[in-house]
């Protein structure tokens, strides 16, 4: 992930300043991150064998400076092609879309075993 965030860093510093690029980023007040495990709660998958899972996501796009749809402009979950759970990352994502964090984009990235070219998944709240 880190590597993922950095290339990524340097692309977001160049194009689109004053915006920051964070791995699992977790500064969130308490109660938010338990808005998002409400939600999660309503969406998720019957039983994916993944057992608890934190809310922080992947890497996020944002400013620093609000937790508002203006501050938070993507929100990214990886995940590795064999790896359970792609389900509950889905719903996750969903989450972060919606109150109280409003991000304007979430995608999914899967990286395939074999070393090829990653997919990667808009997801939307519909």
């Amino acid at each position: 992930m880190f590597h993922i965030a950095r290339r990524l860093a340097v692309l977001v510093e160049s194009q689109l300043p004053g915006w920051s690029v964070d791995v699992e980023y977790d500064k969130w007040h308490r109660d938010g991150i338990e808005a998002v495990k409400k939600v999660l709660r309503r969406h998720e998958p019957a039983d994916d064998g993944v057992g608890e899972h934190d809310v922080y996501p992947d890497v996020v796009v944002h400013r620093r400076s609000g937790s508002t749809a203006e501050y938070n402009l993507l929100v990214v979950e990886v995940k590795k092609q064999e790896s359970p759970g792609h389900d509950r990352d889905r719903a996750k994502l969903r989450a972060f879309l919606m109150e109280p964090f409003c991000y304007q984009h979430a995608a999914f990235l899967t990286l395939p075993a074999d070393g090829a070219c990653p997919t990667l998944e808009w997801i939307t709240t519909a």
